[in-house]
């Protein structure tokens, strides 16, 4: 899969890829699945218009999912 080459600070995403994973193990105590992806992403002026702050253009859209049980607090 090609995906676009994106600019930002590594150690921030870094961070927030480590959080959402270990978010994730915390609430599958019992084990389960955690999934990332990520690919290209179109934001069209339909999309913009109807989600504040978007703006058109391509994006790199991280994914991720898990089975765990959701936030409770």
């Amino acid at each position: 899969m090609d995906v676009h080459p994106i600019m930002g600070n590594q150690t921030q995403l870094d961070q927030v890829l480590l959080n959402l994973s270990a978010n994730a193990r915390d609430a599958m105590p019992n084990g389960g699945k955690l999934k990332l992806g990520v690919r290209n992403f179109i934001v069209d002026a339909r999309f913009a218009d109807s989600n504040t702050g978007a703006k058109p253009g391509p994006y790199v859209l991280f994914e991720v999912a898990d089975t765990g049980h959701g936030d409770s607090a």
